[in-house]
């Protein structure tokens, strides 16, 4: 992998590098604890936002909202302009 984006959230680390998706590990086992899915290229930018979403950008033009801690589930998908 070339390009690593990662961002530490409470207990975990949110990652992502060279594949259209994020993971989720937990700093004290180690583990991945949830993989986010959704994206048709490669993930380029990660936030954390105050309520604990996550926002994740990537070459697809598209911007993905996701819950997290909660499930990981998407929840919403905007597309950017050109």
């Amino acid at each position: 992998t070339s390009n690593i984006r990662c961002v530490q959230q409470q207990a975990g680390l949110i990652a992502s590098g060279g594949e259209p998706s994020v993971r989720v590990w937990s700093m004290a086992t180690g583990q991945q604890t949830c993989g986010l899915e959704g994206h048709a290229h490669y993930v380029s930018c990660l936030r954390l936002d105050k309520e604990r979403r996550m926002v994740s950008g990537s070459w697809d033009r598209t911007l993905k909202i996701w819950n997290l801690p909660e499930d990981g589930s998407e929840v919403r998908s905007v597309e950017t302009m050109e």
